[in-house]
């Protein structure tokens, strides 16, 4: 029971099936801060006035956090099993930075034209991670009305200044390149080969990454060299989003004119050039390295 002004009254609960209904409600509408807003007070149970304190550096990846109540001044310590904690870093990594917005348009890309974007699993946490539908940024409805723009390297403390660092290679970026070694040596792959690419699904999926999950791939349908190359480049462009990796790993395959085709960035395969495929040597090079004749060993293209 509750007092109000001085009145007895009952109140019932909510079942919590009918809570996370209301939840997912307020993230289907965009109402991230809102959607934040109620996971915090639901997790933690402190007051509004205690919810609005916080910061996620008092919450990600703590296993207990101690408030001080505004209104009680008690000390409380509060407890987070490993599914609130999880929680919490979904609600980070996985939704648009419900505070700050910026005017300005650096990368982006089409969720309807672009149809490596449109295929996209919106389950993949990857997808929610890099990509946020953003409709009343002037600077992008001038270039397209179905544009997404760049969230992958947000800041949630500092609006201006991303203090996150660039990832250049980290532990998926290894089990892509030894799932891919393994089918280049043996000529096709191999369950250990499909076992790492998978690994690396489940964590983008939110699951546990070294036991079988509904979101693997299945050997018995990328079992050629071909199709597991194409499989293997699709998931390397959903884990490297924006990380400048996708046209070097396009080149090293041979597939940059077949891939720009198929984006409908050119009509031909022809009008990539020879340029495209190399880079110059340097004119340093030829000027001290006289065994070397500029006319006959430059690179083709140049």
């Amino acid at each position: 029971m509750t007092r109000i002004k001085g009145q007895l009254t009952t109140a019932d609960y909510l079942p919590i099936a009918e809570y996370n209904r209301l939840v997912r409600g307020l993230e289907k509408d965009g109402e991230y801060l809102w959607e934040t807003y109620c996971w915090l007070s639901f997790c933690t149970a402190c007051r509004a006035s205690d919810v609005r304190t916080l910061r996620w550096k008092d919450i990600l990846g703590k296993s207990t956090m101690t408030r001080i109540e505004q209104k009680t001044k008690k000390n409380r310590l509060i407890k987070f099993n490993r599914d609130v904690t999880a929680k919490f870093q979904w609600m980070f990594l996985c939704k648009p930075n419900p505070v700050y917005a910026t005017g300005a348009v650096g990368i982006y890309t089409d969720y309807k034209n672009n149809n490596f974007i449109a295929s996209w699993d919106k389950n993949d946490y990857r997808y929610q991670w890099s990509l946020w539908i953003q409709k009343d940024n002037g600077a992008l409805n001038a270039v397209t009305k179905t544009g997404m723009i760049c969230l992958k390297y947000r800041d949630y403390e500092d609006a201006t200044s991303c203090a996150n660092d660039w990832p250049v290679y980290r532990y998926a970026d290894v089990l892509l390149y030894c799932a891919e070694a393994i089918c280049r040596r043996d000529g096709k792959p191999n369950a250990e080969a499909m076992e790492y690419v998978n690994m690396v699904r489940r964590r983008a999926y939110g699951m546990n990454p070294k036991k079988a999950q509904p979101v693997d791939r299945q050997l018995s349908n990328y079992s050629d060299k071909d199709s597991f190359m194409e499989m293997l480049l699709q998931e390397r462009g959903y884990e490297t989003c924006f990380e400048a990796k996708r046209y070097c790993d396009l080149k090293r395959c041979g597939l940059l004119a077949e891939y720009a085709v198929k984006a409908g960035k050119i009509s031909s395969a022809s009008e990539v050039k020879d340029a495209a495929w190399w880079w110059p040597i340097p004119t340093d090079e030829f000027n001290y390295n006289t065994a070397m004749d500029p006319a006959k060993d430059q690179n083709p293209g140049y």
